[in-house]
């Protein structure tokens, strides 16, 4: 059996040195060599019956068993604040290393500079897992347990990741940054490539519609 711990990433499934080198062996996922695949819903599902694997159930994700899911919340927010969450693996060669970090350098920018002018209190949470080159996380602050930061924020934008699973099952309104503009393989009400696009999107994150936040 194999239970999937996680969200399925274009980057990962197809531009992973580790499926797209032959000489690394079978692509991730293409197919599993499990007699049964447990996934968190029926996205995900269909995903990997496209992806050539038939024995697919869906059974939810174990770890998730703690949360209350809650609809997303809409309008204004008494104390709005914004939490920029990147995924653990935002990267997986130099080359998208060099392409990602300068993106998500002037999306640091652009959100410490349009949360000054709202008056909205901006938090950020960078992986360990990786190196920030020319990043400096001096400014970050401590980061208090992952679950207890999101559930003290009203907002959230995340790199293509659980984390943004994580946040629309708490209600907060979730934007999907990806300055590559690969398919998106988890699905939000927001979604945005440039810093440019973040920035005219941010009002409606802080208070959505009911038809968006639906």
């Amino acid at each position: 059996f194999h239970i999937l711990d996680g969200v399925i990433r274009w980057k990962n499934l197809f531009e992973n040195p580790r499926s797209s080198v032959a000489a690394n062996g079978s692509p991730f996922l293409r197919p599993l060599l499990s007699d049964m695949t447990f996934v968190m819903g029926d996205l995900q599902a269909a995903i990997l019956r496209w992806l050539g694997n038939s024995k697919v159930c869906v059974s939810g994700l174990p770890r998730f068993a703690g949360y209350e899911p809650k609809n997303c919340a809409f309008g204004p927010s008494a104390q709005p604040s914004l939490l920029l969450a990147s995924s653990n693996r935002p990267w997986y060669t130099d080359a998208q290393r060099d392409f990602f970090i300068p993106a998500f350098q002037r999306l640091l920018d652009t959100l410490q500079r349009d949360c000054k002018a709202l008056g909205v209190p901006f938090h950020c949470r960078l992986s360990p897992l990786v190196e920030w080159e020319n990043i400096d996380p001096s400014w970050l602050g401590p980061h208090p347990p992952f679950q207890e930061q999101l559930r003290q924020n009203t907002a959230l934008i995340t790199t293509p990741s659980t984390i943004a699973v994580e946040g629309m099952m708490l209600g907060i309104p979730t934007l999907i940054f990806d300055p590559w503009a690969d398919p998106f393989l988890v699905t939000s009400a927001w979604t945005a490539d440039d810093a440019n696009a973040v920035s005219t999107l941010l009002p409606s994150l802080l208070s959505p519609t009911r038809e968006r936040a639906s």
